[in-house]
């Protein structure tokens, strides 16, 4: 059939005095269904045929409905299944009479629906973020900032020097329940003919456990890095140095210099960990670089260790924070009025 001919019909409708007919004598609950399959038979039927074809058709077809199903009764409780599916009948009914429309509806809806659920899953991925560990809601890291003259801070520091962890701990002991430094380090580890430079060695205080939720495979965490000798490895580190072999005693080299035992291997970091460390080793190996414990003790210009502190339950953090700068008064070289500027310098 030529296109002309296509859109005369689209301007034919069925006979009003049958459609009328069918809707006063049928089932309230069945006409917008019955009357849209006549409806597309009657279509079918002009496309094929004439006009008059149709329309005789079509007035067939709405005498044949004039069964008991279909006539007007006292309304009954409509079935859910039923109403299910007349409306996805009717809804798919209507897509196919105006598809651009429905594309577009439902490319939006979907695309809606697509960033909702992203942003979702983003914020509850940003939310989780170290909420692994028990005591997740009493840890705590120090930071270090920076004031000019005029109040503004110039610098931030997530990472602190050496000094402060131990003294934190010692002056607020009431208050701090464990303390931990940690220091990122970049080593050649060598274990047989393997010589690997490392990017996720990280140094460590013994009570690295006693704050962090690592689950531990092999080994006691109360003792994993009490000596000085001693490393910790994750899973996947074990397996790429060591195979299916048991870790627990072979001996690894960092650097050409320390010789380390493995005594414990723990379960890979969650990847919702602020810091993922393939390795632990010792902070005493620390002191070596800085010419020993005393200098390490006082290296108070080396900002490189982030330091945790686990409070007490139900203690305040914003109450330590507080008497930070008197802490840094107490312990930092002082001025020439013997106070430290608060401007120049602060913890949080």
């Amino acid at each position: 059939m030529n296109s002309s001919a296509s859109n005369d019909n689209a301007n034919i409708t069925p006979p009003k005095w049958a459609t009328q007919l069918l809707i006063w004598f049928s089932n309230p609950d069945y006409i917008e269904f019955i009357q849209g399959d006549l409806e597309e038979i009657y279509y079918q039927s002009l496309n094929i045929g004439n006009r008059r074809q149709a329309n005789l058709k079509y007035i067939m077809n709405v005498l044949g409905m004039m069964r008991p199903f279909n006539l007007k009764r006292k309304q009954q409780p409509k079935l859910r299944y039923d109403m299910l599916k007349n409306y996805i009948i009717i809804a798919l009914r209507s897509m196919r009479k105006n598809k651009a429309y429905s594309v577009i509806n439902i490319a939006g809806l979907a695309l809606g629906m697509t960033a909702t659920i992203l942003i979702m899953l983003f914020v509850q991925d940003e939310l989780s973020f170290d909420k692994y560990h028990e005591n997740s809601d009493r840890i705590y890291r120090v930071s270090r900032a920076w004031y000019n003259i005029d109040g503004e801070e110039s610098l931030h520091l997530g990472h602190v020097a050496p000094p402060f962890g131990p003294l934190l701990k010692s002056d607020y002991d009431g208050i701090i329940e464990t303390m931990v430094r940690v220091m990122n380090y970049n080593p050649l580890v060598t274990y047989g003919d393997s010589k690997i430079e490392e990017d996720n060695l990280y140094f460590a205080d013994k009570e690295v456990f006693d704050i962090f939720s690592w689950e531990v495979i092999h080994g006691d965490p109360a003792t994993a890095l009490e000596l000085a000798n001693s490393i910790v490895l994750t899973e996947t580190t074990a397996q790429k140095y060591f195979g299916d072999d048991d870790p627990i005693g072979k001996t690894m080299n960092l650097d050409n210099q320390f010789d380390l035992k493995v005594t414990a291997v723990i379960r890979d970091i969650p990847a919702n960990s602020h810091f993922h460390p393939d390795f632990l080793a010792p902070m005493v190996l620390v002191e070596s670089f800085y010419g020993g414990p005393d200098q390490f003790k006082a290296a108070f210009g080396s900002n490189n260790f982030a330091t945790y502190l686990l409070l007490k339950e139900e203690y305040n953090y914003l109450d330590l924070q507080a008497q930070m700068g008197d802490f840094l008064n107490n312990h930092l070289p002082t001025g020439n009025n013997g106070r430290l500027p608060e401007e120049y310098n602060s913890l949080t």
